[in-house]
């Protein structure tokens, strides 16, 4: 074109992005707003229900079989995160979720439920030591699942930790 630099050839990852984009666009169709919010509240609610339903093998996973109480809550976290994609898509859900500000609950949440998987499927481990990484895996899971979850609600990570940091002062003060 008269008087346009040509555009710059693109690079693999922006290529890549772009087909995936691509991808997404043509096999997700669009949907309404209700459609959303159904798709949404029945994918959380199953995946809630498979993450809380999993304590019910927790004592079985205190005696030494933890696989189904880990696979089960680790799956039923997935499929919540998943219910998310309902409200804004896919493609920006995962842009939002390694977000700076999310960045870091993000990988944290997501290695913490590939360690809880690892842990219950790795065979050689002793219970008493699958056991205790499990329950640390999880515990790692919930907790940086609700710290990306303030990350969503204003001033909702700053109130956190000004309650623990008033906790915490009043702690030491009464020492």
């Amino acid at each position: 074109m008269i008087g346009k630099d040509p555009e710059p050839p693109k690079t693999d990852i922006e290529a890549a992005k772009d087909q995936v984009g691509d991808f997404f666009n043509e096999n997700c169709p669009s949907l309404s707003f209700k459609q959303r919010m159904i798709g949404f509240v029945i994918c959380a609610s199953v995946g809630y229900l498979l993450a809380f339903g999993s304590f019910f093998r927790f004592a079985k996973c205190l005696a030494g079989d933890c696989t189904r109480f880990a696979v089960i809550y680790s799956l039923g976290n997935i499929i919540a995160l998943a219910a998310t994609f309902f409200l804004v898509g896919p493609c920006k859900q995962v842009k939002q979720m390694f977000s700076e500000t999310r960045r870091v609950a993000t990988i944290v949440f997501l290695c913490a439920i590939a360690c809880t998987i690892t842990f219950a499927l790795v065979k050689g481990l002793s219970p008493k030591v699958r056991v205790t990484l499990i329950v640390i895996s999880c515990l790692v899971q919930l907790l940086a699942w609700i710290w990306y979850c303030l990350s969503y609600i204003p001033f909702g990570r700053a109130c956190v930790k000004n309650a623990f940091r008033g906790y915490c002062g009043k702690c030491m003060d009464d020492e």
